[in-house]
């Protein structure tokens, strides 16, 4: 029996804890009325032969994120990151408490 010279990738179920979630993500509010907004303001700055969706717009942005994260910006980019998480954080705590 021959056996690939490749590693094996790990299955695992969607039970399995990891560390991101393996599902599809599922947008807020405010994340749809943001990502509307750029289709929005990116379809009236483009030629009128060029038409944009949200699937666009989410994919560029994320090979931009990654292109700038595998450059000498990662460091900014991290600290952006974690900056906007705390941000995220403390907006939702209940301000009763």
């Amino acid at each position: 029996m021959k056996t690939s010279a490749l590693p094996r990738l790990r299955e695992f179920s969607l039970t399995e804890n990891l560390p991101w979630d393996p599902r599809l993500p599922i947008l807020t509010a405010d994340q749809v009325h943001l990502l509307r907004g750029l289709c929005r303001e990116l379809n009236d700055e483009l030629p009128c032969e060029e038409v944009i969706s949200d699937r666009d717009v989410l994919h560029f942005a994320l090979e931009e994120l990654q292109a700038k994260f595998r450059s000498s910006a990662r460091a900014d980019i991290l600290s952006r990151l974690s900056f906007h998480l705390w941000n995220d954080r403390q907006n939702k705590i209940d301000p009763l408490t």
